[in-house]
C-alpha cells in the first residue's frame, strides 16, 4: 500500500514490525503442559514471515533443562530442528519458509523435559508468499461425519482467491487425516500430505479450477473426495 504525499510523490507503506515471540511453557507436578505468550494462550503459534520465537520453560514453577524437537519440517529453514537449553530461555530464531515449499504449514514439535514429560503443540507461519499478521485463514474447508458415519466436506465444491486454505475438522479433531490431488498443477503438493493435530494448511499460489483430491482418515478408515478451485488473488 502506497500514500501520495502534497508533493504528488508516492511513499510506501512500512512493513509491520516484526514481533519476538517468548513462549512460556510450564508444567505443573501432574505433567501438565500450558503455553502462553505474552499472557495469552500460546499452545499453537501464528508468527508472520521474520519474526522471532524463543521458549522458555518452568517444572513446578522452576527453570529446568528442556528440548525442543521438531520432527518434521521446521519453521526456521532446512536447518534447526533440535533446539536444547540447560534451563535459559533459547536463543530467538528467525522465522522462515522456502519458496519451494509446499508442504503443511502446520508444524508440530515436541517439548520434553526431565522426568520423560513431553508435549506436542504446534507453529503455523505463513508460506513465503503472504503474511498472516496472526490472523487465522478464512479459506476452510471443514471435515465431520453424518448420522451413518460418512465423512463429509463443507463446503464441496469450494472455490477460493489465491492463498492459503485450511482443512480441518468441526470442533475438536476426530483423526488425523492424508490430502491427496489428483492432478495437481506445479506448486501444489505433488504428493501426500498429512495432517497436525488434525489441521491441513497448504499456500495454493497458483490458480488452477476444478482440482479433485481426497481426504483419508488414518485411523477410522474414513473417506471423502472433494473438489476445489482456485482463482487468481
Amino acid at each position: 500500500m502506497t500514500s501520495k504525499s502534497k508533493s504528488g510523490t508516492r511513499k510506501s507503506t512500512p512493513p509491520p514490525p516484526h514481533v519476538d515471540y517468548v513462549v512460556e511453557v510450564n508444567v505443573d507436578k501432574n505433567g501438565n503442559f500450558t503455553y502462553t505468550e505474552n499472557g495469552v494462550d500460546a499452545r499453537t503459534l501464528r508468527p508472520s514471515l521474520g519474526d522471532t520465537i524463543s521458549w522458555s520453560v518452568r517444572v513446578k514453577g522452576k527453570r529446568c533443562p528442556f528440548q525442543i524437537e521438531f520432527p518434521g519440517f521446521g519453521p526456521f529453514g532446512y536447518m534447526t530442528r533440535t533446539i536444547r537449553s540447560s534451563s535459559k530461555p533459547t536463543k530467538p530464531l528467525t522465522v522462515t519458509v522456502p519458496k519451494n515449499y509446499s508442504g503443511n504449514l502446520v508444524m508440530d514439535y515436541r517439548v520434553t523435559v526431565p522426568g520423560a514429560w513431553s508435549d506436542d503443540p504446534d507453529v503455523v507461519p505463513p508460506s513465503s508468499d503472504g503474511v498472516m499478521t496472526g490472523k487465522v485463514t478464512q479459506n476452510a474447508i471443514t471435515l465431520d461425519t453424518d448420522s451413518l458415519g460418512n465423512l463429509t466436506l463443507t463446503p464441496d465444491p469450494a472455490s477460493y482467491a489465491a492463498g492459503q486454505v485450511t482443512w480441518h475438522w468441526t470442533g475438536a479433531p476426530q483423526d488425523d487425516f492424508i490430502l491427496t490431488f489428483k492432478t495437481p498443477p506445479a506448486g501444489w503438493p505433488q504428493g501426500p500430505t498429512s495432517s497436525v493435530n488434525g489441521v491441513i494448511v497448504l499456500s495454493l499460489t497458483n490458480p488452477s479450477a476444478n482440482q479433485k483430491y481426497t481426504i483419508q482418515t488414518l485411523h477410522s478408515n474414513l473417506s471423502a473426495n472433494g473438489t476445489l478451485t482456485i482463482t487468481p488473488s
